[in-house]
């Protein structure tokens, strides 16, 4: 295993402050259920004191949109705490609120992993992941590109460039703003890329990168088989966090780029580490 440091600073922005923006920011496009059922999606569980603070509202508004989950057979309430039921376990996060969390992080990822994996006529796959998108802006410097991906919102910053790109086409997510399904697959299966940039939304205590929908795993794991090199890009929050259905194990990838040092387990089984510093993007 190589691991590469650079220097390290501390990271202020917040995704709990950065949550909390985007959802004054879209109050009118937003329910608080699914707010909360999205901040669950992404944490694994809640407690009050977050949802009050989150939310801007008293503990009894917070109680009563609970019981109401509850009552709806979403969430589990129990301990102050709340938790997705299994069977609602495959529901999308918005898109909106994964782009804003941990921006500046995500943006020094993509462009440390863009500099030492792209050159002029590079092949590149990109999964519709909000971090796999910000490597958008970092390829225009490239001459002879070719991008295919599987994000709505990508497709539209690739259209504001002079890339060459294609869509893998299939059935939308609305949520999650990504293409997915056999017809998207079969498109893949017609690409060889040099290189492929996903991401995920857990990173589990025994090295597997995690995700909450089956059909963009399978997708993902479509853009693998077709690249000949691997690179998965985390932020620090997915650290730890065990999503339902495994993606693949975090040794299939070639290099792994973080904001914060993986724990010592999971480390011992990564081919080539990226320890990023985003205090200069």
């Amino acid at each position: 295993m190589k691991i590469k440091m650079g220097l390290i600073t501390n990271n202020s922005f917040s995704i709990d402050n950065t949550i909390k923006k985007v959802y004054n920011k879209n109050m009118e496009n937003l329910s608080r259920e699914e707010v909360i059922l999205n901040l669950i999606k992404e944490r694994g569980e809640v407690t009050l004191p977050l949802l009050m603070d989150t939310l801007y509202v008293s503990e009894s508004t917070v109680r009563r949109e609970l019981k109401r989950l509850e009552e709806k057979g979403l969430i589990i309430r129990s301990y102050g705490k709340a938790v997705l039921k299994n069977t609602v376990a495959d529901i999308n996060i918005d898109f909106f609120l994964r782009e804003g969390a941990q921006i500046k992080s995500k943006v020094a990822l993509a462009k440390d992993a863009v500099n030492n994996n792209v050159s002029n006529g590079s092949v590149i796959f990109l999964d519709a992941s909000s971090t796999a998108m910000q490597t958008v802006r970092f390829l225009s410097k490239f001459k002879d590109v070719i991008v295919i991906t599987s994000g709505i919102k990508t497709l539209f910053l690739l259209n504001e460039t002079n890339l060459k790109y294609y869509s893998t086409g299939g059935q939308g997510l609305k949520r999650s703003l990504s293409l997915v399904g056999q017809c998207a697959i079969d498109t893949i299966n017609t690409f060889n890329a040099d290189v492929c940039f996903i991401s995920c939304h857990g990173l589990s205590d025994d090295g597997f990168a995690t995700d909450t929908s089956i059909m963009e795993n399978e997708l993902r794991q479509a853009i693998m088989k077709r690249s000949k090199k691997k690179v998965l890009l985390i932020d620090s929050t997915k650290i730890g966090i065990n999503c339902w259905h495994n993606l693949c194990h975090i040794s299939d990838f070639d290099e792994v780029y973080c904001d914060k040092p993986l724990p010592k387990e999971v480390l011992k089984d990564v081919k080539n580490f990226y320890l990023i510093d985003n205090a200069h993007v």
